[in-house]
Formats: C-alpha cells, sequence, structure tokens
C-alpha cells in the first residue's frame, strides 16, 4: 500500500504538531510531493524508515503542479490529505484542478474521483465538503 500525502507549502509550528501526531506510523510506502511544508516534513519523518517516492514539479505553472499531483495519486492506493482552508466551491471531483488556487483540495478532488481512498484531517477545522463522503455502490 502506497499512501500519498497532500497539504500546504507553509506550516505554523502548531500545524506541524498537528500533522506528527496523524501521520501513520509505518506505512509500507509513501508518495508526496517535492513542496516545502507538508511534502517536506512527510520526508524528513519516513526518511530511512519506509521506501519514499517523490513526485517533482517539471515547471513553474499551475498546470505542471496539478500533472504533479495527478502522477502522484495515479500510482498511490489512499491519500491522507491535510488541507488549511475552506475548499473553493468550484473544486469538484468533475473539475479537480480548475484554476481555483488549492493544489491539495484539487488532490483530494482528484483521488476520490479515481475512486481512492481518502483522509481529510482539516488543520484549520473547516468541515470538508460534502462531496468528500465517498460511498461504494452496490451493483445488483
Amino acid at each position: 500500500m502506497k499512501i500519498a500525502f497532500s497539504g500546504p507549502r507553509k506550516l505554523t509550528k502548531n500545524e506541524v504538531n498537528q500533522v506528527l501526531v496523524l501521520l501513520p506510523t509505518n506505512p509500507e510506502a509513501v508518495a508526496v510531493g517535492d513542496a516545502k511544508g507538508l511534502d517536506a516534513l512527510v520526508v524528513e519523518n519516513y526518511t530511512g524508515k519506509t521506501d519514499i517516492t517523490m513526485y517533482h514539479v517539471e515547471g513553474r505553472e499551475r498546470w505542471q503542479y496539478a500533472a504533479r499531483s495527478q502522477r502522484m495519486i495515479n500510482d498511490a492506493t489512499a491519500l491522507i490529505a491535510f488541507p488549511n482552508k475552506p475548499c473553493p466551491d468550484i473544486c469538484t471531483p468533475a473539475k479537480p484542478f480548475s484554476g481555483h488556487g488549492s493544489g491539495t483540495w484539487g488532490t483530494i478532488a482528484y483521488a476520490i474521483k479515481k475512486g481512492i481512498p481518502v483522509t481529510i484531517h482539516a488543520l484549520d477545522g473547516t468541515q470538508p465538503p460534502s462531496w468528500t463522503h465517498q460511498q461504494q455502490l452496490a451493483l445488483i
């Protein structure tokens, strides 16, 4: 099982402490981006403890950040996300990366669209939108 992580590029000291308590102890493998903040914290926490795959941005355009997140989710079996602001209204699984300015919420929406289990720990305490409540459909 490869767990992907997504979160803000900047973390307060309080947020760092929140995240460290919530990280899984012994994941088989970890998938993470190459940004500061949450990505760097995850790498630091798991270096020498588990297999880490780091996904790099191939440029500085917004679409290139979205492409990095999509590559990471396509290679993962679960996502643990730590958003630190409310989800933009325009962001949904139908339009995960639509120029709304929140890579974490875009990554969450894309993972849900792909059917990957998602755990959300909102660092700001906001409630995730209703579309984040995944339901398994039974085929009859």
